[in-house]
């Protein structure tokens, strides 16, 4: 029985699981939107040039629902063929490709199984009303939570022919600037695009407009060292933030948004930008875990950079 009240499934999980190296982790299931996912998650993991570990989560249905005693052998041999038929989908050269059935909620178990992962990939559609309430939203409980960055892959969503626009960072404060941009930055080095990084400011007068157009600047100034190679700009916008990003993320390769990683600030995510973007969001969502960083000359006081959402 594992910390979060699960159990993993023996056949497919050992009890002392090795370290492993670096991945891409994508959480499978039975939607359209899931597939996406996988074969996103099969091209990061070629481009990052990393294995890449498919994942399927299965369990007791709600309390409510009866089941007989051969429910369970039954769920774990329609997972293994779930991910056997995912597996087969994936035209990818060059990467290790596991796979693995665990018991327990979506979530927690998605969570576990990427605690070493370098990044989370899941498929994201707008559930009905009955899927939430029986298995609740697994895509917005992973970004709520999840102490490692959480890539969302809206339904529809063409791997191989949406790629070529740029990544979008959301920008609130100047202190999260090192993780977000770090991850952006990355993110583009692998996969030869850009980077925008945006700010909105609703209502700014042209004085506090150009403070914070002084201080992007700064921001990208400091990371343009370290990558030459990844065209990086900016664009200050006077709208609310959701409607800005949702703007945005038509034509982008990646919107990627930061989420405090703190207890304090788990019940925050209900109201958040990042929650509202997450609906409709036209491109891939990276929720990234962010933490206040001490403000250096390379990362320029948060000054006019204020919350955005």
């Amino acid at each position: 029985m594992s910390p979060n009240g699960t159990q993993r499934d023996p056949d497919s999980v050992s009890t002392h699981r090795p370290r492993r190296p670096p991945e891409v982790v994508v959480g499978v299931d039975e939607t359209p939107a899931s597939l996406g996912a996988a074969a996103y998650g099969a091209q990061l993991a070629q481009q990052l040039q990393l294995g890449l570990r498919l994942v399927h989560a299965y369990g007791y249905p709600p309390v409510f629902v009866p089941y007989e005693t051969y429910y369970l052998n039954d769920e774990r041999h329609l997972a293994d063929e779930l991910l056997a038929s995912v597996r087969d989908t994936l035209d990818v050269t060059g990467v290790s490709i596991t796979r693995e059935v665990v018991l327990g909620a979506a979530v927690p178990q998605l969570q576990a199984a990427a605690t070493r992962a370098r990044v989370l990939v899941v498929g994201h559609q707008q559930a009905t009303w009955g899927r939430r309430l029986l298995y609740g939203d697994v895509a917005s409980g992973l970004c709520s939570s999840s102490p490692t960055p959480v890539i969302t892959v809206p339904e529809g969503w063409q791997a191989a022919t949406d790629r070529s626009g740029p990544v979008v960072v959301a920008l609130d404060e100047a202190s999260h600037a090192p993780d977000l941009m770090a991850f952006a930055v990355a993110h583009a080095q692998a996969t030869g695009t850009s980077v925008v990084v945006v700010h909105a400011e609703p209502g700014s007068n042209d004085t506090a407009a150009a403070a914070s157009s002084a201080e992007l600047a700064r921001i990208v100034d400091s990371w343009n060292g370290g990558a030459p190679e990844v065209s990086i700009g900016t664009r200050l916008v006077r709208d609310d933030v959701a409607p800005a990003l949702h703007e945005a993320s038509d034509g982008a390769s990646l919107l990627v948004v930061g989420r405090e990683h703190h207890l304090l600030h788990l019940t925050s995510w209900a109201l958040s930008v990042g929650r509202a973007v997450l609906r409709d969001a036209r491109c891939p969502l990276a929720v990234v875990p962010v933490r206040e960083h001490a403000v250096t000359e390379s990362a320029p006081a948060a000054g006019h950079l204020t919350p955005a959402g």
